[in-house]
């Protein structure tokens, strides 16, 4: 921790925008707000920490950072200066891999919360969800289904633990991972799906001993199913104003939507002054092949909707990234992560040995390059979805093949959950940022049991290598892949320092159960300080916008979030209540979006907008259990124009 800024340290930030905020003696411009008396980690390059410090305000940006003194002069007769009595502040959070769509259409329709469930507990949740709709014919989708929490618990599932339900109503439940579904046999029906459809390309039908469908469809077989729920009931912008509310409640002030395609909801939200994240998004189609298409199609999207600049006090929407997708996850009840040696199996005596199983790899290496190259020469960044060491090294071997050092924002590698010992240099040689997920890095279902097995020791003792990955000189980004998981940025953090789950944190797997309970395994970890840079301004720097968000210095936005205690402080923040932080206050452009309404330093008018922002409909029809884990709502399914 740094002490309070003095004049002795003024040499040290001469040729930072700090240092001129500091050491400047003329006038500055009259603020707006003018905070005082907080701890300020503005997360420059020099990491400084202003204890007792002062931040100004001036139409959405950061006009003065430092002492007190230094800020006296932007004070004038209509500046609100808050006194934030020893509260922390850092820059706004920034989640550069989140699916807001399908986060919203989660909290607001049927949901398993993420829970391990047996057979009886999935079939009332979803039954009680039935019930409550009465008369409806169309898909009933379900989301947040831990399935590998389930198979450990059930063994594999079959289509026949849905066809006992009380419906005739075709069903599709949605796995956390996203790659994959469990459906009925009436959606199957629907998909024209038996024992004789051929798997398509890149995606597996889950079949039984007897050849006949099991009802899960793995990777690009799933894409069907879900395409046929449609919006789910759940318009588009009701999706995406649930997903803001959750968002700025956890700091979040932007994000990078890993897949989409064109949609109103940011400019209707804008128009109304109610977009409350910065929003930049990766044009995609999740199964194509046909990149002719897609990178016309993305950069339609980006001459139709992308704001080309960023304004501090007006968060806009910025379509700048084509998204594909290299290869799909690893646990056992998938195996579609693309690796290097195949996966394991039983050979019949409880000895592990290779299989012939690979993974699914959703293209070649000849039109991986074509889709990097067409995205690149088109002005395009591209977000490659990488999860096997196979899959990273294939990306990484099409980038050094192109002769060049790259810029963080034309390629990054999202995931590369495994990661081979040669291949650890080279992000930072080809200069390809990663995007990692730190809260992967966690005793969890997903890795649990026969996942565990299926990679083998070796494999297990390189798997989330953050820490070594940072040490080697990658650059990572944090991405929460959002609904994956629950949205808990401070969890998440935690456990990329910690390398494990708080048992106290209901979001944390170490909440299920003691075997969850401690240290994934020895790897380094990540520093408190690199760890929030991930979610800051290594973040910043993917995107391309460390000139205006990231860190907190003149000029740059004012993306600010107050927290009740100091994360970095291992005093005042030990590292068992890491992932207990609290957001009190966060802001964009200056314009306050969440105020905890417990705080007492909070202006009443900022409270007031906080509250406006929440008295929305969408907002106010979302229970407790409809966004945290392991909780009961009496609700399963509505939004404001459709409610069962």
């Amino acid at each position: 921790m740094a002490p309070a800024v003095n004049s002795l340290l003024l040499a040290c930030f001469a040729g930072s925008a700090l240092g001129a905020s500091i050491a400047q003696r003329a006038p500055l411009p009259i603020a707006d707000t003018l905070f005082v008396n907080g701890i300020i980690h503005t997360l420059d390059s020099g990491s400084t920490t202003i204890n007792g410090g002062a931040l100004a305000i001036t139409n959405g940006t950061i006009t003065c950072v430092g002492e007190e003194e230094d800020c006296k002069s932007a004070v004038g007769a209509s500046t609100k200066v808050v006194d934030l009595n020893g509260k922390v502040m850092i820059p706004g959070l920034i989640d550069t891999h989140v699916h807001p769509f399908d986060a919203g259409r989660a909290m607001l329709g049927c949901t398993l919360r993420y829970r391990q469930l047996t057979q009886e507990a999935l079939r009332k949740i979803i039954q009680d969800c039935l019930d409550s709709q009465p008369g409806e014919t169309g898909m009933l989708t379900v989301t947040e289904f831990d399935r590998e929490g389930f198979t450990s618990i059930n063994g594999p599932g079959n289509k026949a633990m849905l066809d006992s339900l009380k419906t005739t109503r075709p069903i599709t439940i949605i796995a956390t991972n996203q790659h994959n579904v469990f459906v009925n046999s009436r959606t199957l029906q629907l998909l024209n799906i038996t024992r004789n459809t051929p798997d398509p390309q890149g995606g597996i039908i889950g079949r039984d001993a007897n050849g006949e469908p099991t009802g899960f469809l793995e990777e690009n077989a799933s894409g069907p199913a879900r395409a046929l729920g449609g919006d789910r009931g759940i318009p588009q912008l009701n999706a995406g104003i649930a997903a803001l509310s959750q968002l700025r409640r956890r700091g979040v002030t932007t994000i990078l939507d890993a897949l989409q395609a064109p949609h109103d909801a940011w400019t209707t939200l804008k128009q109304r002054g109610d977009l409350t994240a910065r929003v930049f998004t990766c044009f995609g189609v999740f199964g194509s092949t046909d990149f002719p298409t897609i990178v016309s199609q993305a950069l339609a999207a980006k001459n139709q909707l992308d704001e080309s600049t960023l304004v501090a006090n007006a968060p806009g929407q910025h379509w700048r990234n084509v998204k594909f997708f290299i290869d799909g996850v690893l646990p056992e009840v998938s195996e579609a992560s693309l690796l290097l040696e195949p996966y394991l199996v039983d050979n019949g005596n409880g000895t592990w040995v290779p299989g012939k199983n690979f993974g699914i790899p959703n293209a070649n290496q000849s039109q991986i390059q074509e889709i990097i190259t067409r995205t690149l020469d088109a002005g395009l960044g591209i977000h490659l979805h990488a999860s096997g060491d196979a899959a990273v090294r294939t990306v990484l071997n099409v980038a050094a093949a192109m002769n060049r050092h790259f810029q963080p924002s034309e390629i990054g590698i999202a995931h590369a959950e495994l990661v081979a010992i040669e291949d650890r240099t080279r992000f930072a040689e080809l200069g390809i940022p990663i995007i990692a997920s730190y809260q992967w890095a966690q005793k969890a279902t997903y890795g649990a049991d026969k996942n565990a097995l299926t990679l083998g020791p070796e494999r297990m003792s390189r798997l989330q290598a953050h820490g070594t990955l940072n040490n080697a000189g990658a650059l990572l980004a944090y991405g929460s892949d959002w609904p994956v998981d629950p949205l808990d940025p401070f969890l998440a953090l935690a456990i990329g320092v910690l390398r494990k789950g708080d048992p106290q944190n209901r979001n944390a797997h170490a909440s299920f159960g003691p075997q969850f309970v401690g240290r994934l395994d020895d790897q380094p970890a990540l520093s408190r300080e690199v760890a929030l840079r991930g979610m800051t301004i290594f973040a910043a720097t993917y995107l391309n916008s460390t000139s205006s968000i990231g860190s907190l210095e003149v000029g740059k936005f004012a993306d600010i979030v107050v927290i009740d205690r100091d994360y970095l402080d291992e005093k005042a923040v030990p590292d068992d209540e890491l992932a207990r932080n609290k957001v009190l206050l966060t802001m964009i452009g200056g314009k306050a979006v969440f105020a905890d309404n417990s705080t007492s330093f909070i202006p009443t008018e900022w409270l007031a907008e906080s509250n406006r922002l929440d008295s929305d409909p969408v907002v106010k029809s979302l229970k407790p259990g409809n966004i945290l884990a392991r909780s009961l709502t009496g609700r399963t399914c509505g939004s404001a124009n459709h409610r069962h």
